[in-house]
């Protein structure tokens, strides 16, 4: 499942980690967080070290090693940290402190490792992707997370003065 929507603080991290929390109180979920602007789920869900303040080095920008580099469903159970809460939630923390890349650049070397997952349910958090500072086609990101998923959510902000960029862009990605 793929959450995500057409402008920055829009909520698609608090709709993709309400929804893996609510669901991994009785299926075995993976929550993660690509959001190519930098990941928030892991302060979402207090998952830093209180005495540390750290990840313990866990992040999908860990797995990350290029376009044209594969990426494993051990690869991506290597970064998982598990909440003491919730059993069945694991949660694979995003990009900490940086940008990441393009979603389709991060899904073409995953999107066989994401079908893969021993989990009842995926959910990844894919942030404003479709409107990505710099990115020149949004129907190719598109077409990818079309691909790579069978099911995407787009969280729309209820906000008038919004509906126009957010029409525009989901246009953009046809």
């Amino acid at each position: 499942i793929a959450v995500l929507t057409t402008r920055a603080g829009s909520t698609s991290t608090y709709w993709a980690t309400c929804l893996a929390w609510t669901l991994a109180q009785e299926r075995q979920v993976a929550l993660i967080d690509m959001d190519p602007s930098g990941g928030t789920i892991a302060d979402l869900l207090q998952l830093r070290d209180p005495a540390t303040g750290t990840l313990g080095g866990r992040s999908i920008a860990r797995i990350w090693g290029g376009a044209n580099m594969p990426i494993s469903t051990a690869d991506i159970a290597s970064q998982a940290l598990a909440h003491m809460s919730r059993p069945n939630l694991r949660v694979v923390p995003g990009y900490d402190q940086s940008y990441g890349p393009k979603i389709s650049d991060l899904l073409l070397p995953m999107r066989e490792a994401l079908k893969m997952m021993p989990d009842d349910f995926v959910i990844c958090d894919l942030g404003q992707c479709l409107s990505y500072p710099g990115l020149s086609e949004p129907s190719l990101e598109a077409e990818e997370i079309s691909n790579a998923f069978s099911r995407v959510f787009v969280v729309v902000r209820d906000d008038p003065a919004l509906y126009a960029r957010t029409i525009e862009t989901l246009r953009a990605a046809k």
